[in-house]
């Protein structure tokens, strides 16, 4: 990892990742807005991007976010693809920042996402979610622990 990435990957203060900042990737505007609005609400610093390569591009500009929540079906590059590259790229941030999908789709691809929720996600689930994966990815952070194996479905 180059040490431009290395030093967005840990962050300005070297702190990994910050306590209450999401990462909202969609197409939408009105969902960007809209989850934007709820999350800024509880308390969270938000960034978002209107695809996968515009979230890339941030990621190496920003402090890595507590999680990313992702749509799944977008134009210039799907949730599936930006997770690859993200494995790739910033195996950092891909091993510690939990990354969940937002889909209307019915049947969902196998991907290493931490979880997928259905679209229309009602905001109350969706908040218990993201404070629960975020939780336990601080608390294995914290203990040094690797994944429990317990099925990140489980978690919503």
């Amino acid at each position: 990892m180059d040490p431009a990435r290395k030093f967005a990957a840990q962050g300005p203060s070297g702190a990994f990742p910050q306590q209450r900042s999401i990462f909202v990737i969609d197409d939408t505007p009105e969902a960007l807005d809209l989850y934007r609005t709820v999350f800024e609400m509880e308390g969270y610093e938000v960034h978002t991007a209107s695809n996968g390569n515009d979230a890339l591009a941030m990621l190496s500009q920003i402090a890595p976010p507590s999680l990313i929540l992702s749509d799944i079906r977008m134009g210039e590059m799907s949730g599936p693809e930006f997770l690859v590259v993200l494995e790739r790229d910033f195996p950092d941030i891909f091993a510690q920042v939990p990354v969940v999908f937002l889909t209307g789709l019915s049947v969902v691809p196998e991907t290493k996402a931490a979880s997928v929720l259905h679209k229309p996600v009602d905001i109350n689930e969706l908040l218990e979610s993201v404070d629960r994966l975020i939780k336990a990815s601080a608390n294995r952070r914290t203990t040094g622990t690797k994944d429990s194996g317990e099925d990140p479905g489980n978690l919503l």
